[in-house]
């Protein structure tokens, strides 16, 4: 049997040291004619490097759909005295509001219910490492008529939390906003009502992956061993539903379709790809959903795998990447590896 195996045995101490967050203010973005409010690059340079989330955020503000093709801007101010701060801007329209950590408490709209009551901003909330975004709060917000949604790496998009069956409640941030902001924002591709499906009951083309990874230098290299390890396990039927989660993976990257269904191919990937890990934990399995709970936004959950990964890689027995594989990043999966597929595998989980 031709399996190409590799093994690293460098140490990976440092891939989980803590990193500090330090805990970002309250800010309120609105159109650009009130002059003298801070930019969104002020912002960024302000607080340090900007967060997925915030690039995110950005992309929306900046695309003018919200402000009547003007771009956004952002001033600073206490939550306590919210619905006092802001009567000074009554005739703006406010379009997003960032709320900090150390803004986080239960009496945390008190301040402000006058406020998000007549506006109807996107809000995003800091979340530290190790919190999880509380049914507290949903409750809260929908009490104002505001759904709760997380943002999707993968898609770039706004989805629905669900407060009682959330795989991983752990998030960076949160985001609420009400129905007629969540209407615009799904209608310039920026959210998606529907919530993440539970079962995995599907059609995808299982070859849709072939013509999805092989655009890609790693995977070039790979093809010829990965044929063979198609007729070597045709009748597999875990292997079929690994072939099924890799195709949906592929579909979810399609850009021309609805965010709606590129949202549930990936989240269909996911649950295919937790089953057949749960069966065979294989190093190639593991690297694919690694690339998946990314792109779900799924925190806990990448952490778990990737010390898992590295630990493979630790091991003295190497370890097998005759079975195709999601590359665990954008980056990688466009960077040759050329000769040195073991060191671009560990190269691409400690960056990650």
């Amino acid at each position: 049997m031709n399996h190409c195996q590799i093994n690293c045995l460098t140490p990976a101490d440092d891939v989980y040291s803590d990193v500090t967050v330090l805990p970002l203010a309250s800010g309120v973005f609105f159109p650009a004619s009130n002059s003298h409010c801070l930019g969104t690059d002020v912002w960024v340079k302000k607080h340090g490097e900007s967060d997925p989330e915030m690039d995110f955020v950005r992309t929306i503000l900046e695309s003018g759909y919200e402000s009547g093709n003007q771009k956004s801007k952002l001033i600073d101010v206490d939550l306590t005295t919210l619905d006092v701060t802001m009567k000074d801007f009554s005739g703006s329209g406010i379009d997003f509001i960032r709320i900090g950590a150390e803004g986080r408490d239960v009496n945390m709209l008190n301040g402000g219910v006058s406020f998000f009551t007549i506006h109807s901003p996107l809000v995003m909330f800091e979340i530290l490492p190790g919190n999880i975004f509380g049914p507290e709060l949903v409750c809260e917000f929908k009490f104002l008529g505001y759904d709760s949604y997380r943002f999707i790496p993968g898609i770039e998009c706004l989805a629905p939390i669900s407060a009682e069956n959330d795989p991983d409640p752990y998030c960076s941030n949160a985001f609420c906003c009400k129905p007629d902001r969540a209407a615009r924002l799904e209608e310039n591709g920026f959210l998606t009502h529907q919530e993440a499906e539970t079962y995995t009951d599907g059609n995808t083309d299982t070859t849709l992956w072939i013509d999805y990874l092989q655009q890609f230098p790693y995977a070039i290299r790979l093809l010829r061993m990965w044929e063979q390890y198609l007729l070597e396990n045709e009748g597999d039927s875990c292997w079929r539903l690994y072939q099924e989660a890799l195709s949906s993976y592929a579909v979810s990257r399609m850009t021309r379709i609805p965010q709606a269904d590129r949202f549930q191919a990936l989240n269909r990937a996911y649950l295919l790809l937790r089953h057949v890990v749960r069966i065979t934990p294989t190093f190639s399995r593991l690297m694919s959903l690694f690339r998946v709970v990314s792109d779900m936004g799924y925190r806990k959950q990448k952490d778990i795998v990737l010390r898992y990964l590295i630990r493979m890689m630790e091991k003295t027995d190497p370890v097998s990447i005759a079975e195709p594989f999601l590359a665990v990043s954008s980056r990688f999966e466009q960077t040759d590896p050329e000769q040195e597929m073991g060191r671009w595998c560990l190269a691409s989980l400690l960056e990650a």
